[in-house]
């Protein structure tokens, strides 16, 4: 089996979005069934828990002691889910003032201070702050933003990316970036969930 079908081959089938504001949970691990609270009154899109299971699912025993990168990270649903499953430390990015209060809401409830850091920073600056390889990175962001391919270019040309990262990359289904000049570095899935796409990039 091609290794991107052996790490890609878990269905991620179900509904993404969860209503705004909802309260969330830790799906599992060391803080499973955990509460997390959600930003009110904004556009987030928390990951709904069961296409939360199947991107960790996804990952495996790739998140034991992970570097993670959650960007745009919105409550910190998806760094923290990592944290609960064995990854070593999550960085959180969020330019919005309420979701920096509500991610570190979050840290404090779970008391993992000592496994996180917190930028309430806008994304490109806090890439260049962060002195930082990563393993894991989490990609939610507006879908109005077309970002991806700067995040992408940074990346790699600043080697922000450790042997076998895998980048998740959630976006709408009609929007076009470029993906093909990524492909001598990345082997990638698509996921379509209605109007919403997300991508798997796995570093070779």
């Amino acid at each position: 089996m091609h290794l991107i079908d052996a790490y890609l081959s878990y269905p991620v089938n179900q509904k993404i979005y969860q209503k705004e504001g909802t309260n969330m949970r830790i799906v599992a691990g060391i803080y499973k069934s955990r509460t997390l609270k959600a930003p009110n009154g904004m556009t987030t899109r928390p990951t709904s828990d069961k296409v939360k299971e199947s991107l960790f699912n996804i990952l495996g025993n790739r998140i034991e002691n992970a570097t993670c990168l959650d960007l745009f990270a919105g409550s910190g649903n998806l760094g923290l889910e990592a944290i609960s499953r064995g990854a070593s430390f999550c960085y959180f990015v969020d330019n919005n003032h309420e979701a920096f209060r509500i991610i570190n809401d979050n840290i404090k409830t779970l008391n993992i201070n000592n496994q996180t850091k917190v930028l309430h920073l806008d994304y490109l600056k806090a890439l260049k702050v962060l002195d930082v390889s990563y393993d894991i990175i989490f990609l939610d962001p507006p879908y109005r933003y077309d970002v991806f391919n700067s995040i992408m270019d940074y990346l790699i040309s600043n080697n922000k990316l450790k042997d076998k990262a895998v980048i998740f990359y959630e976006c709408d289904g009609k929007k076009e970036f470029e993906i093909d000049k990524y492909l001598d570095m990345f082997d990638y899935k698509e996921y379509q969930y209605g109007q919403t796409k997300l991508y798997v990039f796995l570093k070779k």
